[in-house]
């Protein structure tokens, strides 16, 4: 009996033994597998991604440096492309600028520059850098003479003033509009009526465009409004707080891209509007800041205001509603003050 036990242990050990190698076996069959899987799908990754076998580098490298070269059809594929791009400023088209980017050749020297940079070649960045100067000159002469000679309209410049947005002190922006009220107007400066008829003609066809809960706030406080007409002077018809620069050399207005001649209420309006204070300003003006600055000017246009004010202050009031109709809803507030303006004047 003791016999046949010590064989059933050592069979027993024995199938322990060869159980044990088999699923050692398992495992590194398992992690041979996946170790082939990875190896393979590493080689898969670097043969799809990879494109050293299609490029010749000698070839790419001779390609740069012909670009770089800037004669014959270049030099007039670029004129054509500055004169693209500057239609699509004078007429403010994004796509058409974009488009003059596209065929423009100015890549040729900028490639060739980062070609020779990387690769040490001097005599490349030399020729690099002289074909961009006169990529640059050209660029300058082409639309220098298409700005001349453009029938598009006038370019308008501005000299920078350096200081600071006004804040305070609303003397100083009445003795401003005063000299501008004296100053001799240019030529060829649109006429604006001041009558109002036509003031209330405009505002009602900004108010036909708006929907019904702000044509019926407006039509509802329309200003009834009899006086005679003015003789015109030159405005700027845009003073709103972030055209008042307060520099070293005092207060200057600055943004004049739409002068008129017409009713010198308009730059009062603008200027004591609590709409513009509001979207341009650090808040609307005080009452007390309103009527100093009313009492700053002279009886005759005081009197205007106080007569013609409200209406215009109504047109402006149904233009921040179309503003906020179109997605500026800070104008919607804008609007609200001035129909408060209207009420208490």
């Amino acid at each position: 009996m003791e016999k046949d036990k010590n064989n059933e242990e050592k069979i027993s050990k024995q199938d322990s033994v060869v159980g044990g190698n088999l699923l050692a076996g398992s495992d590194l069959n398992l992690v041979d597998s996946f170790k082939v899987f990875i190896t393979k799908l590493i080689n898969f990754v670097k043969s799809t991604l990879s494109f050293a076998d299609e490029v010749d580098k000698e070839a790419t490298v001779k390609m740069i440096k012909n670009q770089i070269q800037f004669k014959g059809f270049n030099i007039w594929i670029l004129i054509f492309s500055i004169i693209i791009a500057s239609i699509g400023l004078n007429t403010n088209s994004t796509a058409v600028i974009i488009g003059a980017m596209l065929i423009s050749p100015l890549m040729g020297p900028i490639m060739g520059i980062g070609l020779s940079m990387g690769t040490n070649d001097w005599s490349t960045l030399i020729k690099s850098f002289r074909a961009l100067i006169i990529t640059v000159a050209v660029s300058l002469v082409t639309s220098t003479l298409y700005f001349l000679i453009t029938p598009f309209g006038e370019v308008l410049l501005y000299n920078y003033i350096e200081g600071q947005t006004w804040r305070e002190d609303v003397n100083i922006v009445s003795d401003i509009l005063s000299r501008i009220r004296v100053h001799k107007c240019p030529k060829g400066l649109r006429k604006l009526s001041s009558l109002p008829s036509d003031i209330k003609k405009n505002s009602l066809e900004i108010i036909s465009t708006l929907n019904s809960y702000h044509k019926n706030k407006l039509m509802m406080i329309c200003p009834e409004v009899s006086i005679s007409d003015v003789e015109p002077v030159l405005i700027h018809t845009d003073v709103v707080p972030g055209n008042l620069i307060l520099g070293n050399k005092g207060l200057r207005l600055i943004d004049w891209q739409c002068p008129a001649i017409g009713d010198p209420i308009l730059d009062v309006v603008m200027f004591l509007s609590p709409g513009m204070h509001e979207i341009y300003g650090s808040g609307k003006l005080s009452m007390n800041d309103h009527e100093t600055f009313l009492m700053h000017l002279t009886s005759k246009l005081r009197s205007r205001y106080n007569i013609l004010g409200p209406l215009y202050h109504w047109r402006l009031a149904a233009y921040c509603f179309w503003k906020a109709e179109q997605g500026f809803i800070e104008y919607e507030n804008a609007a609200l003050e001035e129909i408060n303006l209207i009420k208490m004047i």
